[in-house]
């Protein structure tokens, strides 16, 4: 540390890092003040005598309060220190900065007023006391930037991994224009889409629930920071769009508080139209469509100046938006989130002797971050539990209801505040908005079905009694329904006459049917596949254009929805397999346009 006596000494720990040298320090130093940290410290001096030199040499020493740097045993030790210097706090020479929440402060702490940066309070005028009182003048707003603004609420996840080409295509897509390829469940790149557009053009991370989509943005915002030289701002898009825009409108002249709404909205939009050079991040948004809708009097998102970034579930874009499919972590990566912790790392490793335990895990997780990140958390807290006894109890359990339980037990430093702990509440918000019948039926099927990685759609709109035929000019009601759930990301992928979903999700379609209606549900999807089937055009229609092998997988699926118990479905089914079985080779041969009618001449055997 130098010699010149600094105006405030921040402590901190390692948890309040990013905010601290992101945000608090740049603001304060920004207004003239001299600020240090334990990054000054002397090489080769002692850890106890470089805390000693610098509370005894600050003219004030202010603490970053949350959970985890309470548990800081050097700032106890410094806190006591500065209390000594200052024991009845006359001078106020010890300035608490509350950045978390905390159930319980230390006695040398507990009795002082804090600066209140939780977001209960007004965190600009907050800052304006504090640094009214450091350079003694009299509290009033800080003058506003024209550049620097960070207003993102998250840290940077220092967990993230195995997203550097998303990262990649996202910035190129920010800032050229050119298509991005969408990235398949397996990593490759599918073609880029249509042609290169406006780079002022919004991007939309999207992508089922517990993807990352929010981690990765953070992760963008904080890489690529000094990328956009007149600021990053975030907006909470789950909430009013029009409150979020006001909040930014107050964040770039604080003079804007005492304003009406309508004038706050306006500031953010000039501000935002007028510095190309920043970037918007409108997180959780639930409804793209509204970014072509006016949020007030000359704020249309979509047609701001400014690089626009949006995060959501849905699929279904507006045409000016480019997407970035966010999809499951490779297997590398996937690795690394499971086994982050220090006593878990090695197992990293191909080598060592749980490492093909801890990609079976990875597998029955789907490779979800979300997951893989709460289940992370309980390996490392729990390091006594092997690997095969936590897989049997995914197994055994079921996925969901361990990482919901774990979620809501797990010490809360372990998991980034950036996700909900429970990976059933985000598939939850999902399904909440699906108000399609038609999608709702054909999701709860597929929970009855078996795991697969490729689920044929035929089969699928023929046990939920939906025509896949569709008419001139009109979708069937099949495809509409699976474009809307393709559409709120609750299918992986949807390519020809096949889908792909996610083993989480899949597990919980099976439990929005309870067990105790599951054989009566069954019986319905069996009897509406039977009474398909019954019709000979059907049959035949079917048979000629998909052939026979097809027609036996439609019925092995069907059967196989009731193995313990017998119906005149069940039955009915498996009698015409036996009988599509025994006239296979016949019906490989069947020109249908010499003979319009083999299966009326098909014998009907028992």
């Amino acid at each position: 540390m130098t010699d010149e006596q600094p105006d405030l000494f921040v402590l901190y720990s390692e948890a309040d890092a990013d905010w601290v040298m992101d945000w608090l320090l740049p603001r304060l130093q920004e207004t003239g003040l001299t600020v240090r940290t334990a990054e000054d410290f002397r090489i080769g001096r002692t850890v106890s005598l470089n805390y000693e030199q610098a509370v005894m040499n600050s003219r004030y020493v202010a603490f970053v309060l949350s959970p985890q740097g309470l548990a800081d045993r050097w700032g106890g030790f410094a806190a006591s220190l500065a209390r000594h210097r200052d024991p009845d706090s006359r001078t106020e020479r010890v300035l608490p900065l509350l950045r978390e929440a905390c159930d319980e402060l230390p006695a040398t702490l507990r009795d002082l007023h804090p600066a209140d940066f939780t977001g209960a309070r007004d965190s600009e005028r907050e800052l304006a006391k504090l640094v009214a009182l450091l350079s003694g003048a009299e509290a009033s707003p800080i003058k506003p930037r024209t550049a620097g603004y960070f207003t993102v609420p998250f840290t940077r996840n220092r967990d993230f991994v195995g997203r550097e080409l998303d990262l990649e295509n996202l910035h190129t897509t920010l800032n050229t224009g050119d298509p991005v390829g969408i990235r398949s469940a397996n990593g490759q790149d599918l073609p880029g889409f249509g042609k290169p557009g406006r780079s002022d053009a919004p991007a939309g991370l999207t992508g089922q629930g517990g993807m990352g989509k929010t981690a990765l943005a953070v992760e963008y915002c904080h890489r690529h920071r000094n990328d956009y030289a007149s600021g990053v701002f975030w907006v909470n898009a789950a909430e009013s769009l029009a409150q979020g825009f006001a909040a930014l409108g107050c964040v770039i002249d604080p003079a804007n508080f005492d304003r009406p709404v309508p004038r706050q909205i306006d500031a953010a939009a000039q501000y935002l139209n007028s510095h190309r050079d920043s970037l918007l991040v409108l997180d959780n948004l639930e409804d793209p469509a509204s970014l072509t809708r006016p949020v007030a009097t000359g704020l249309i998102p979509t047609e701001l100046a400014c690089r626009v970034l949006f995060t959501t579930r849905r699929r279904d874009l507006p045409a000016r938006c480019r997407p970035v499919e966010v999809t499951v972590l490779p297997e590398t990566a996937a690795l690394k989130l499971l086994l982050r912790h220090l006593q878990r790392q090695p197992i990293q490793q191909p080598g060592h002797p749980q490492h093909a335990e801890a990609k079976r895990i990875c597998r029955r997780l789907g490779y979800l971050p979300l997951a893989l990140e709460i289940a992370g958390a309980f390996l490392g807290e729990w390091p006594e539990i092997g690997l095969a006894d936590f897989r049997a109890r995914l197994e055994g359990e079921g996925s969901l209801a361990t990482l919901d339980e774990e979620g809501g037990y797990l010490n809360p430093a372990n998991l980034p505040a950036i996700h909900e702990a429970a990976v059933t509440a985000t598939l939850r918000t999902q399904w909440d908005v699906l108000d399609n019948a038609d999608a709702q039926l054909l999701l709860c099927i597929t929970g009855q079905l078996p795991e697969a990685t490729q689920i044929p759609v035929v089969p699928l709109g023929l046990l939920a009694g939906l025509d896949s035929e569709q008419r001139p000019g009109r979708p069937s009601r099949l495809f509409r329904a699976l474009r809307r759930l393709e559409s709120l990301s609750l299918i992986e992928e949807l390519q020809g006459e096949e889908l792909r979903i996610h083993p989480l999700v899949r597990e919980f379609a099976e439990s929005q049917t309870p067990s105790n209606d599951r054989s009566a549900f069954c019986v319905t999807l069996m009897e509406n596949m039977a009474r398909s089937y019954s019709d000979f055009v059907t049959l035949e229609s079917h048979c000629a254009i998909r052939g026979v092998a097809s027609l036996e997988n439609d019925l092995r699926i069907a059967i196989s929805l009731g193995p313990s118990y017998q119906s005149s479905a069940s039955t009915s089914l498996s009698r015409l397999l036996r009988i599509l079985q025994l006239e296979s080779h016949n019906l490989n041969l069947w020109n249908r346009s010499q003979e319009p009618s083999r299966f009326a001449s098909t014998p009907r055997r028992k």
